[in-house]
This record gives C-alpha cells, structure tokens and sequence, in this order.
C-alpha cells in the first residue's frame, strides 16, 4: 500500500512538472505560421523563428507570461502583417520578450503593448504600419534597445504612454507622420497619470518632431547621449491638449540637437524645461535671447529654457563632453 501511494505521488509530481516546463516551439517547421505558435504556446514558452517572410494575421500574446517570440534577426525575419489593425498586441501578459524581426505593414498600430509589465523589445523594428510603429502603453519598467521603427503613417515610431521606469536605448526613428517618440501621461480615461524612464544612445532624425511630450501628469524623465537632428521641431512641450504643466519633469542633457528649424521648443510647457549641456550645432550655442553670445548660430530655442551651459563641440567624438560644457559661461571656450 505503501508503496503505491508513493508512486502516486511521484506519478503527479512528474505529471505537474511537465505541464509547467519550458518549451520551444520551432516556425515553421512544428507550427507553420507565428499565429499558430502563440495558439499552442504557454507562459515560460520560446518560440524561435527561423529566417524567411511570414504573411501573418494579428498576432495577440494575451496571458502568457515570461513568453519569448525570438526571431533570427531583423535583417533575416519579416512579418508582413495582413492586419486590418494591429499587427502585434500583447495583454496581460508579464515578462514577455520580442527580439529578432521586423514587423510591416499593418493597418493600424504595429506594436500595440499594454497593461503588461518588464516587457523587452530588442532588435526589433517596426515599418509602414499604419499607426504608430511601437506603442507601450500601462506598463512598468519596459525596456527598448536596438529598435527601430520608420515610415509610419498616423502616428510616431515610438510611444509612451502611462508607464514608468521605462528604458528606451539604441532606438532610431525617421519618415514617421507625427514624429519620433512620443510621452503621454494619460490613460484611456483621461485621468493625469506619469511616464517615467531614460532615453539614452538613440537617433531621432527627418521627423516632424524629434521628441514631444503632451498632455498634463507627471514626467520623470531623462533624455540624454542622443542624435535629434534635421527635424522640422527636435524637442517640445506640445499644448494641443493643453499645457504640458510638468515640463520641469523632461531632462535633455549632453544630447546632440543640430540641423532642426527649431531646436527645443517649449512654448507649450508650464515651467523651464532644463536643457543644458546640449550641443545645439555651432560653438555660439542656440539661438535666443539670453544667449550672451552675439549672433549665435545654433538651432533655436523658444520658451522657458534653461541651455546655459551648452557643449562647444559635438558629443559622441571620443571626448569627455563635460569638458565642452562651458558655452556661454564666463571665461567660456565659445
């Protein structure tokens, strides 16, 4: 009797330990398409891609934790998307992981990601959806490295919106309709809420605007080490939804901001946004009236901004950039 019991324990033991193992699922050759690989998959379940172009429905990853859709690399892995609206969504679901592939062509949203925390998007990029290219929206500590996202009409490469603790690193956008990326501190029912997080190493360039932040919350936000160039607007504090009342919350430091029509702008935010040690193009610093240089040649400021001190030389050249910091202080090397 003994004996038997305890078999039967061993028995359910082993039984419960394969219905929560890890597996991997191979497309295309045990599921033919990505649809039909989330389809079978479960939570702490990989699927791995291999190269090739998918013609692929809306993808939805909805409830499955800790799940990793791998493809072999952008440049080698392509979803066409046959989406009237989203190409790919993940809801609720925790801890999942997109790497590898390009997604095109969606009707709407290309990446729609939301109410689903430590979320990673690496090597992943996003082009002619018809709404923004990557979208995060009520999400804790997000992280974006290596994407890229461009050409996408009605919206931004990326968004973010009612998140925090969010890490956006190696990101490029350009040829998107609205702009580059975008922070919105607001749900879907309008209440004030906050995007917090770091914006660091990334290139946002030939947009209408580079950086913008809208609506009224709270923003803990730094953005530094980036290329925001050849915009018609690099950074602003857009009032179209009224004013952004927080806009002391956008740090912009040590970032390149050269080539716009306007470099920052700031008309549309309640407080100074602090952006020194920028370089703003030329060693004169950016144009604007309390520039103390005469005829500074840099891209223009608007607003209430804080860009004293500003960097003299480019940053990204190999040289420590706080030593260039010194544009329009006294005894300054501008």
């Amino acid at each position: 009797m003994l004996k038997t019991i305890g078999a039967s324990v061993v028995g359910s033991s082993v039984l419960a330990g394969v219905s929560t193992a890890q597996s991997t699922i191979n497309v295309p050759s045990d599921e033919s398409t990505i649809e039909d690989a989330i389809a079978a998959a479960s939570s702490n379940d990989t699927i791995e891609v291999a190269p090739g172009t998918y013609s692929e429905n809306a993808l939805v990853i909805d409830g499955l934790d800790d799940l990793t859709l791998s493809g072999a690399g952008s440049g080698e892995v392509t979803i066409e998307s046959l989406s009237s609206g989203r190409g790919l969504t993940v809801d609720n679901s925790d801890g999942v992981t997109l790497e590898g592939f390009t997604l095109r062509g969606a009707g709407g949203y290309g990446f729609k990601l939301q109410f689903a925390d430590a979320l990673r998007v690496e090597d992943v990029h996003a082009v002619e959806n018809g709404r923004t290219g990557i979208d995060l929206n009520t999400t804790a500590d997000p992280t974006v490295v290596d994407v890229e996202s461009r050409d996408n009409s009605s919206g931004f490469g990326v968004a973010l919106r009612n998140l925090s603790g969010a890490s956006v690193n190696d990101a490029v956008t350009n040829g998107n309709d609205w702009g580059g990326l975008a922070m919105f501190p607001i749900d879907n029912d309008e209440n004030e809420t906050v995007v917090s997080g770091e914006i660091t190493g990334s290139s946002f360039t030939d947009e209408p605007v580079g950086v913008v932040a809208q609506y009224q919350g709270d923003f803990d936000v730094l953005l530094e080490e980036n290329d925001i160039e050849d915009n018609s607007v690099g950074v602003a504090m857009s009032d179209q939804f009224g004013t952004v009342t927080n806009a002391g919350g956008v740090t912009v430091t040590l970032n390149n901001i050269t080539g716009n029509d306007i470099g920052v702008d700031n008309t549309g935010g309640g407080e100074e946004l602090p952006a020194t040690c920028n370089h703003w193009g030329h060693p004169t610093g950016p144009q604007h009236d309390d520039n103390p240089k005469n005829n500074p040649k840099g891209d223009a400021v608007e607003g209430d901004v804080d860009f004293q001190p500003w960097n003299t030389r480019r940053i990204g050249q190999g040289q420590n950039p706080e030593n260039s910091c010194v544009g329009g202080e006294e005894n300054g090397q501008s």
